[in-house]
């Protein structure tokens, strides 16, 4: 099984729809007690925000690419943005 690197903290509410969505439909492909492997960043979302309100938009990018650099290091082999807006 492939491990998915998550980036969450978009809000923790859709970090946790995206887990909890991505480990059913694993459990529905493979059945039994398979679940999917993943590696969860979360930013914290009042640091996100304020950069949104100043329109920093180079400096999230630089910190998406960051944590995804982090996340493939650590082992993922594919990368899932965790937001719902």
């Amino acid at each position: 099984m492939k491990t998915i690197g998550l980036v969450g903290g978009t809000t923790w509410v859709s970090s946790a729809d995206y887990y909890k969505l991505i480990n059913e439909k694993v459990n529905q492909q493979l059945g039994g007690l398979n679940f999917a492997q993943c590696i969860l960043y979360s930013f914290n979302f009042a640091d996100i925000k304020k950069l949104t309100d100043e329109q920093d938009w180079v400096t999230i990018l630089g910190l998406v690419t960051e944590v995804c650099r982090h996340l493939i290091s650590a082992g993922a082999e594919g990368i899932i943005l965790c937001a719902n807006t």
